[in-house]
C-alpha cells in the first residue's frame, strides 16, 4: 500500500501479476486526502489512523475499498503515537493536551468510546513511539529508555539498560525485543531482561524477525 498522487489518494500493488506480467497499482481511494503526515494501518489493512499537519488524528474504513461506503471519524486533536491491538479493535494512544496532561487512553474502533488507562505526566514522557504486543497483552513506549505497559494491571515499568534506544520490536511470540541503539543491536529477553549484544551495526528498520522468534 502506499500513499500517492501528492499525498492524496491511497493505492495497492497487487500480489498477483496480470496477464502481462505487470503489478499494476489500484486505486483503493479517491484523491480526498491532504496534508498527512502519518498513516499508521492496522494489523489487517482495512483500517487505518490519519494524522494530518493540524494536529487531527482521524479513523480511516476502506471498507474494503468502496469508494463510495468509506468512512472517516475524527478522534481529536490531542493525540500522538497511536498503535493498534492485534484484533483490530481498539487502539491506544499517547494523548498530550495543552493543559499538559500527558496520558494512554484506549479508543474502542465500533463505538468511539475512549477510556483514560494511566497518567504519564511522572515519567517525563513528551510523544513516545508505541507498539502493542503480538500477544495484546503489553504495550511498548519508547523514548529516553523503553517502557512496558501491562494492559492487565496498567501497570507501566522500565526496563533496565534501555537507555539510548532508538528503536525497538517485538518477537512473534512476545518474549522478546530487538533493540536499536546508536553503535549496535541487541536482543532483551523480557522473563529475566537479559540484554545480549550483537556484533554489527545495523538500523533495526533493515532486520526482520523469523515467524518462529528464532
Amino acid at each position: 500500500f502506499y500513499l500517492g498522487k501528492n499525498g492524496s489518494q491511497f493505492f495497492r500493488i497487487p500480489t498477483i501479476a496480470t496477464t502481462d506480467g505487470l503489478f499494476k497499482p489500484e486505486a483503493i481511494t479517491n484523491e480526498r486526502f491532504a496534508n498527512l503526515t502519518n498513516v499508521v494501518w492496522s494489523p489487517n489493512r482495512t483500517l487505518a489512523v490519519l494524522q494530518t499537519s493540524d494536529g487531527a488524528t482521524k479513523l480511516f474504513d476502506f471498507k474494503r475499498y468502496d469508494f463510495l461506503n468509506q468512512e472517516e471519524r475524527n478522534l481529536g486533536s490531542n493525540l500522538r503515537s497511536v498503535t493498534w491491538h492485534p484484533s483490530e479493535k481498539t487502539i491506544i494512544a499517547f494523548e498530550s493536551t495543552p493543559a499538559g496532561e500527558r496520558s494512554l487512553i484506549r479508543v474502542d474502533i465500533l463505538t468511539s468510546k475512549t477510556e483514560r488507562l494511566i497518567d504519564l505526566r511522572a515519567y517525563q514522557l513528551t510523544n513516545p513511539t508505541l507498539i502493542w504486543s503480538p500477544n495484546g497483552r503489553t504495550v511498548l513506549l519508547i523514548e529516553n529508555g523503553i517502557y512496558l505497559y501491562d494492559v492487565t494491571t496498567r501497570s507501566l515499568t522500565k526496563l533496565a539498560r534501555s537507555d539510548g534506544t532508538l528503536a525497538a520490536s517485538w518477537s512473534p511470540s512476545s518474549e522478546q525485543l530487538a533493540v536499536e541503539f546508536a553503535n549496535n543491536l541487541a536482543i532483551i529477553k523480557l522473563s529475566d531482561q537479559t540484554l545480549t549484544e550483537l556484533a554489527f551495526r545495523m538500523p533495526l528498520a533493515k532486520t526482520s524477525w523469523l515467524a518462529d522468534g528464532s
